[in-house]
C-alpha cells in the first residue's frame, strides 16, 4: 500500500504522438526505522570505542556511566534530529553534506570535546554554545542531569521537531505542484 501523498501522476509525452498521457509514479516516504537504525548504529559505535579506547589510548572510563550514556543518547537524538532537518531542507544530495560538515564541525570545533574551550576566545567560547555538542559534552561530564545543562538540548531538539514537521508539510505540498522538465507540464 502506498500512500496518498507519496504517489502523484506526471504528464509525459506519449511516444509516438505529440499529446501528453497521465503516468503515475510513487515513491516511498522515509521509515521510522531509518531514524532508529541511525541511532543505534551510532550508540554501538560509541560503546565499541568506550570499549576500544582505553585499552587502545590509555584512556580513562567514565566515571559515571549512567548519565554519560545518558547523555550520548540524548546527544546523538538531538544531532539527528538536526541531521534531519538538513535532509529535508536541502533538495540536492551533494550540498547535504557539505551543510551537514559546515554545521557539525564548528560544534565539535567549539564545543570543548577536542580542545578545552578555555583555550578559545571569549566570542568563540559563546558561539560553542550555541551547538548542542557543547551542551551534550557537558552532560555527558556531570554525575547527574542538571537543568542548566540539559534544558538547551531539549529545547534544541523540540524546535527540530517543529521545523521538520514544517518542512515536511511543505514538501508534501510540492510534491502536488512539481514541473515536469523541459515540457513545463504542471501537476
Amino acid at each position: 500500500d502506498i500512500h496518498p501523498l507519496c504517489s502523484f501522476h506526471v504528464l509525459t509525452p506519449f511516444p509516438g504522438s505529440f499529446s501528453p498521457y497521465w503516468e503515475s509514479i510513487s515513491f516511498l516516504p522515509p521509515s521510522p526505522q531509518n531514524y532508529i537504525f541511525s541511532s543505534a548504529f551510532s550508540f554501538i559505535l560509541s560503546l565499541a570505542l568506550t570499549v576500544i579506547a582505553p585499552i587502545a589510548f590509555d584512556v580513562k572510563i567514565p566515571e559515571h556511566p549512567e548519565t554519560y550514556w545518558g547523555g550520548l543518547i540524548i546527544l546523538i537524538a538531538v544531532s539527528l534530529s538536526i541531521a534531519s532537518i538538513i535532509g529535508l531542507a536541502v533538495k540536492d544530495t551533494a550540498n547535504t553534506s557539505m551543510f551537514s560538515i559546515l554545521l557539525f564541525l564548528p560544534s565539535i570545533m567549539l564545543s570543548g570535546i577536542m580542545f578545552p574551550v578555555d583555550l578559545l576566545p571569549k566570542p568563540f567560547e559563546i558561539a560553542g554554545k550555541l551547538f548542542p555538542a557543547a551542551w551534550g559534552y557537558r552532560l555527558m561530564l556531570e554525575s547527574t542531569f542538571i537543568g542548566h545543562t540539559l534544558w538547551p538540548l531539549i529545547v534544541i531538539f523540540l524546535a527540530a521537531v517543529v521545523l521538520c514537521c514544517i518542512l515536511l508539510k511543505k514538501s508534501e505540498l510540492d510534491n502536488h505542484s512539481i514541473v515536469i522538465g523541459a515540457l513545463g507540464y504542471t501537476v
